[in-house]
């Protein structure tokens, strides 16, 4: 298995599990897909795109993969498979099978193919399809893994732990074999973030060749430059191949998050072949925190092997958040190989805080599994929000296998209300995957539903077949059902035919259906073709449902030209509908060019989102530079003293 692939399967199943449905479009965690430019594709202006003279990197047209392969298949019949395997992956109603699969696509891809899959990735806009760009640019390293760290860097759209982990394993890949290059690379960069990311990542590839070195260079580099994230991965590369030698220069390290990441990195490579070495190796560590969690972790690693031990050393932990990390850590590692045993070292676990947050952790790790035994176990938890949370997380996944099993047992261990009716539409909507109309039909036939719930359940229905939706919610009674339906429907086909979706927008009665469709159609089509997007979103008779539309237009074009993302705020009239998109603006320049954006902020109209518009600048501002931000907003006249003094909480 390639490292970098590994490493990027390990992050997406944590990510979704963390996330619980994340990647399968329940609403959380952002706009996914689409919005750069892929390799060979023609995007306006020729830069960070392989073979177009942008970065001076020719993408490679070997056949080397299809060799590699199948020697007796062509190339065209072979890249059809590998599209295919992409397709058929994606479309696993399992989420675990989902992951495996696709990653098992990935890893076929050749060089030839990365164009094509990049295209494949960025036309499925769903919110199912997050985290398949960055696979994507992992498995591009291994082949040219300069062009796929600059186009990483192009990456838009993405949630950002999908954009950092495609330039971190890319630059990794770099270093690995030009250590020299990517260094001169990165070193370039502006300082921020995403340098920060490109050097963890090509400290990382250094690690493989000789870890002091990397060391020695990241510490030679200004403090900006360097986040704690760099440690953790120097140290955890070099704690899995010499923990003794590891182990002494983390201990060497100053005080400081740097030093943090590196003892635990090397505490849990270490526990992977003698965790008790490891134990008492922290027994050094002077820093009563650094050592406990590192310790939470060691006992973690040890329940891969002997749990019931590392139950042992963890009860005789004093208690405290350290000792409940510990009985999560072990609970977790035992459900993930044999979940009997897990419900036994449950048992172990005092009454209390302790054992409550190990079995939400063994809950949400069976939701993947067995989600049936995952929901029974959570409804086990003490009343209140976590319990009903885990309980959704499971229910989800069990209704992809048996819906009305799991919609009866929501109806039995959730309460009346908000909560029980969101479960529902949860089981709903994964239902639909596999019978929509027999899953609508319950829906209609469930008193507690309301209008919004119908348009979430409807789209997954229109994801895949965007036209057989579209007919069956023309076909109900005319009324809100139907408008909910229609406007479900219509952003479901948006996700793969914005233009379509756009024409058939008009069968929309003005009001809240009719206002999400409209953002949900200019979000897709800004990031495909952001002129026609925003020609079609100023065109919208109702100001609610346009005013939905011009923050998503702008977004777009802010994420690839600021420029001219600012001359065309600078055509709308004052208004709510000028007053949004400007946020939004400030909202995605604000890392670029803080003073910027907060400039564009004052100069919304009205004044409480004129206040919430700077509020959302001066807040990211500072983290990098709270002089210059504080400055700025002192001398603003866009905002009362009252205002300046409500954002600062001064």
């Amino acid at each position: 298995m390639k490292p970098a692939l590994k490493y990027l399967l390990v992050f997406a199943l944590a990510a979704a599990a963390w996330s619980a449905g994340y990647f399968m479009g329940n609403g959380r965690g952002g706009e996914k897909g689409g919005g750069q430019s892929a390799p060979g594709a023609a995007d306006g202006t020729g830069a960070n795109r392989p073979g177009a003279g942008g970065n001076g990197v020719k993408f490679l047209t070997s056949d080397a993969s299809a060799t590699a392969n199948d020697p007796g298949m062509t190339t065209g019949d072979r890249r059809g498979r590998v599209l295919s395997s992409l397709l058929a992956a994606m479309q696993q109603p399992n989420d675990l099978r989902k992951f495996r699969s696709l990653f098992s696509a990935v890893e076929k891809i050749g060089p030839e193919d990365i164009q094509v899959a990049l295209d494949l990735a960025k036309k499925r806009t769903g919110n199912e399809w997050g985290g398949l760009t960055s696979m994507l640019v992992a498995r591009w390293a291994e082949f040219e893994p300069e062009a796929a760290t600059k186009f990483a860097l192009t990456m838009k759209g993405q949630n950002r732990w999908e954009r950092d982990f495609a330039l971190s394993s890319a630059a990794m890949e770099w270093a690995h074999k030009d250590a020299a290059a990517a260094k001169a690379w990165v070193l370039a960069l502006p300082t921020g973030k995403e340098q920060q990311v490109a050097i963890a990542g090509v400290a990382s590839g250094m690690v493989q060749a000789d870890a002091g070195a990397a060391l020695a260079w990241v510490k030679s580099l200004p403090s900006e430059m360097r986040s704690p994230d760099v440690y953790r991965q120097i140290f955890q590369d070099w704690g899995g191949r010499d923990p003794l030698l590891a182990s002494q220069q983390a201990l060497a390290l100053p005080m400081g998050d740097g030093r943090q990441q590196a003892i635990t990195a090397v505490a849990s490579r270490w526990a992977e072949k003698n965790p008790q070495a490891a134990l008492d190796w922290l027994q050094q560590v002077p820093e009563i925190g650094t050592r406990n969690r590192a310790i939470a972790t060691v006992l973690g690693r040890w329940a891969e092997t002997e749990p019931d031990a590392a139950m042992g050393a963890a009860t005789a932990m004093p208690a405290g958040e350290s000792r409940t990390q510990a009985f999560s850590n072990i609970v977790m590692q035992a459900a993930q190989k044999d979940q009997d045993q897990a419900l036994q070292l449950i048992a172990k676990i005092p009454d209390g805080q302790a054992r409550t947050e190990a079995v939400q952790q063994v809950a949400n790790q069976l939701a993947w599994q067995n989600p049936k035994a995952a929901a029974e176990l959570a409804a086990t938890l003490p009343a209140g929000s976590n319990r009903d949370d885990v309980i959704r997380n499971a229910v989800r996944n069990w209704a992809r296998e048996s819906p009305e099993d799991a919609l009866t047992f929501i109806e039995k261990n959730l309460p009346a209300g908000d909560v029980q009716r969101q479960a529902k539409t949860d089981a709903v909507s994964a239902w639909v995957q596999s019978s929509p109309r027999t899953a609508l039909d319950w829906m209609l036939k469930s008193p507690d539903m309301k209008s919004e719930d119908y348009g979430r359940a409807i789209s997954g229905w229109a994801a895949q077949d965007p036209q057989g939706a579209l007919a069956w919610a023309k076909n109900q009674p005319d009324g809100t059902q139907k408008q909910a339906f229609l406007a479900g429907a219509i952003s479901g086909l948006a996700n793969s035919d914005p233009v379509q979706a756009a024409e058939q927008f008009g069968t929309l009665a003005p009001g809240d259906a009719q206002k999400g469709a409209a953002g949900r159609i200019a979000s897709v089509w800004a990031r495909q073709d952001p002129d026609a997007a925003a020609k079609w979103a100023a065109q919208i008779a109702d100001p609610s449902a346009r005013e939905a539309a011009l923050p998503p237009v702008v977004t777009a074009m802010a994420q690839s030209d600021v420029a001219r993302a600012a001359a065309w705020l600078e055509k709308l009239p004052a208004g709510g509908e000028r007053d949004a998109a400007v946020t939004a603006y400030a909202n995605t320049v604000t890392q670029r060019d803080p003073e910027g954006a907060a400039a564009w902020a004052a100069t919304v109209g009205d004044e409480n989102k004129r206040e919430n518009a700077v509020r959302g600048v001066y807040q990211n501002w500072k983290r990098n530079d709270e002089t210059a931000a504080n400055l700025w907003l002192a001398n603003s006249p866009a905002l009362s003293d009252d205002a300046k003094k409500r954002i600062t909480g001064k």
